[in-house]
């Protein structure tokens, strides 16, 4: 279980705008992250001083692949406008387990799949019970083209625990 050691924390709730997109999540960087990266370049918002968060919120084991739901996400100035298919919303913090990924965004489902059939089970009464929130992906050094643009990805994983 290499690399399955979390940081227990507490996160704060966090606005965000973003966009969602239905369907398969290999199309995800191309239609969700490239709306939003394009609004807030219109919206000149330096891309470089936002951080970027990504919300799976259905299991693709278990949902067709066009009902499948993402929401692209990332921090902004308060005084932005949102418009179109971009919304404003928040991200609840709390207590979480913090995973670190390392590689690909292909190689994302086979980390949870790690934590959850591995990790949790086994430190199940060591942490808590999960939360009944979505787990929140933030993408520490995803360029403007998206998720799928470089084979060399840091994400944090956020998996919600009760407190």
């Amino acid at each position: 279980m290499s690399g399955l050691q979390p940081i227990i924390t507490e996160v704060d709730d966090q606005w965000v705008l973003y966009v969602r997109h239905n369907g398969p999540y290999e199309e995800v960087s191309e239609k969700a992250w490239g709306s939003l990266t394009k609004f807030a370049e219109d919206k000149k918002i330096n891309l470089l001083k936002e951080r970027f968060f990504g919300i799976s919120l259905d299991d693709p084991e278990t949902t067709e692949k066009d009902k499948l739901r993402y929401d692209a996400c990332m921090t902004a100035p308060d005084n932005i406008e949102f418009e179109g298919k971009i919304n404003r919303r928040i991200l609840k913090g709390g207590k979480c387990a913090v995973f670190t990924h390392h590689g690909p965004y292909k190689d994302l489902g086979s980390k949870f799949s790690q934590i959850f059939q591995e990790w949790y089970p086994n430190n199940h009464a060591k942490v808590m019970d999960l939360k009944d929130n979505p787990c929140i992906c933030e993408y520490m050094n995803m360029s403007t083209e998206g998720i799928n643009s470089t084979d060399n990805l840091t994400i944090k994983i956020y998996i919600p625990l009760k407190v």
